[in-house]
């Protein structure tokens, strides 16, 4: 007796692990669905954008492709693969429009430049017969130059820039006299800067240095008050150095 219990109890127990049924039928409520109240942003892209990408025949889908070889595209192009495309759009569609007119401005100085036989630079730099003059002094011996002369005569001229090149020039030759540098042709400033290092004139020969190769390299315009505050400077080194 005790033994079919045990093996109806395990009918049960397998029936009711193969097939499991749910005696309580779970009531479910109704669906709600949820409307979405989230505001929406319309982004419109910028007009630049759109000029631009309409302007690319690489976007034109709707039109037969025709490649063009035209010298105008070839030059488009190149521009664009050697420097725009790195760029975000906008002012791109402007920039196409205006780029015709600077290659003819452009081309236009550089015919005029060629008929006047005149330097393109010239055109908006500062042109003056020193510039031939420019590297003689360097070309030559400073110990065997006048430069109280020469200075003199370049300030009486007005050829200030000049007169300051040759100013800076003398105070090398000092420095050289005194042994404290050793000019040579194919030194630079920073040459005879790196030679004072252990002098205390390195400093205010530092500051002279800057001042020369402003006015001089930087092509200065300079009146005769900025002839006489520079010559000043260039003065209170020379007594500087007189007593070192």
């Amino acid at each position: 007796m005790k033994n079919r219990v045990v093996h109806s109890l395990a009918v049960l127990v397998m029936f009711a692990l193969l097939f499991p049924v749910s005696l309580t039928a779970e009531k479910k409520g109704p669906v709600h669905v949820h409307s979405d109240s989230s505001q929406v942003t319309v982004r419109t892209p910028p007009a630049e954008n759109i000029a631009a990408f309409r302007a690319d025949e690489a976007f034109a889908y709707d039109r037969e492709f025709r490649a063009s070889n035209t010298l105008w595209h070839r030059i488009k192009f190149w521009i664009w693969d050697k420097f725009l495309k790195y760029f975000p759009f906008k002012g791109l569609a402007l920039f196409w429009r205006v780029l015709p007119y600077l290659l003819l401005a452009g081309a236009t100085i550089f015919v005029v430049s060629r008929l006047l036989k005149t330097d393109v630079k010239s055109i908006f730099y500062e042109s003056s017969d020193e510039i031939n003059l420019e590297f003689r002094e360097s070309e030559e011996d400073i110990q065997a130059m006048n430069f109280h002369e020469l200075i003199d005569e370049a300030a009486a001229q007005k050829k200030y820039r000049r007169a300051i090149r040759l100013f800076y020039l003398s105070i090398l030759e000092d420095l050289t006299e005194k042994g404290l540098i050793n000019w040579k042709l194919a030194k630079t400033n920073q040459d005879y800067m790196r030679e004072l290092q252990n002098s205390k004139l390195q400093r205010p020969f530092a500051e002279i240095t800057r001042l020369f190769e402003y006015i001089w390299y930087g092509n200065v315009h300079l009146n005769e008050t900025g002839f006489q505050d520079a010559l000043q400077t260039f003065r209170h080194f020379r007594d500087e150095l007189a007593r070192a």
